[in-house]
Formats: structure tokens, C-alpha cells, sequence
């Protein structure tokens, strides 16, 4: 009986390990861009991508999220974890009176992603995670 319970309780330990065990992963940044909508009159630029002329600097902002997985595939948790995380980042720059944000990076842990294409994602069997920095700016107006 002993024994039992003690296999039954080693199985469900590694279970447990097994089903939080952490990858770290990369997906395309555009179907997240055009699924979501952001904050109004804010730009998102990732990496060195290509962005007006900049008229004025208001700080570096880094937001994360973390939401559960649930029933989400890894690239649907990740995307909403990515939406999130660019909502929050887009919303504080509405706020302080920014309308773009340039040079935009995720990361998870250590690894780091500038890509302009492609962000970087952490996720588990239980949830999913992602840090987000970028340069509030003022940038030209589209001509």
C-alpha cells in the first residue's frame, strides 16, 4: 500500500515538472499586428525598423505579460500574451502623449529578440510570458 502511494505521488510530482517545463520559442510578429488593435495614433516599430524622423524622446517603457495557458497552443498563448503586453505598451504611450513607439524588443529570460519579423516567447504547459521595451517618441506625421 506504501509503495503505491508513493509511485502514485512520484508519477504526479514529475507530471507536474514535466507539464511546467518552460520553451522558449519564436513566432511572426504580423498576425499579431493585424489581428489587434492598439492604442488610436500610436505607431509600433520593431527593431530597426524603418520610422519617421523623431521630434522628441520621452523614455523607455518595459511591460510584461503572463497570462495562463488554459486550453491555448503554444503559438495562441503566445500571441495573446504578445497583444497584451504591445497593448500596454501602446496605452502608456497614448498616455504620455507619444504616437509611435521605435525600436520595440521582446524578450523571455535571456533571450532576446530586435528582430523587426519575429518575437521571442516563453511557454509552458500552464502559462506564457514575454517582456516588451520600446522609446516613446514623437515622430513626423505621415505626409
Amino acid at each position: 500500500m506504501k509503495t503505491r502511494l508513493l509511485l502514485a505521488a512520484s508519477i504526479a510530482m514529475l507530471t507536474q515538472v514535466a507539464h511546467a517545463r518552460t520553451e522558449v520559442v519564436t513566432y511572426p510578429i504580423q498576425p499579431v499586428l493585424q489581428s489587434q488593435q492598439f492604442a488610436p495614433g500610436v505607431a509600433l516599430y520593431f527593431g530597426d525598423q524603418p520610422h519617421p524622423a523623431v521630434l522628441t524622446k520621452l523614455g523607455e517603457v518595459t511591460k510584461s505579460s503572463h497570462p495562463p495557458r488554459k486550453t491555448a497552443t503554444e503559438v495562441e498563448i503566445c500571441n495573446a500574451t504578445l497583444a497584451d503586453a504591445l497593448r500596454q505598451l501602446a496605452n502608456v504611450a497614448h498616455d504620455r502623449g507619444a504616437n509611435a513607439v521605435i525600436n520595440i524588443k521582446t524578450w523571455f529570460h535571456s533571450t532576446v529578440s530586435t528582430d523587426a519579423s519575429n518575437y521571442t516567447c516563453g511557454v509552458s504547459g500552464v502559462s506564457a510570458a514575454l517582456r516588451v521595451s520600446g522609446e516613446l517618441v514623437t515622430v513626423e506625421p505621415n505626409k
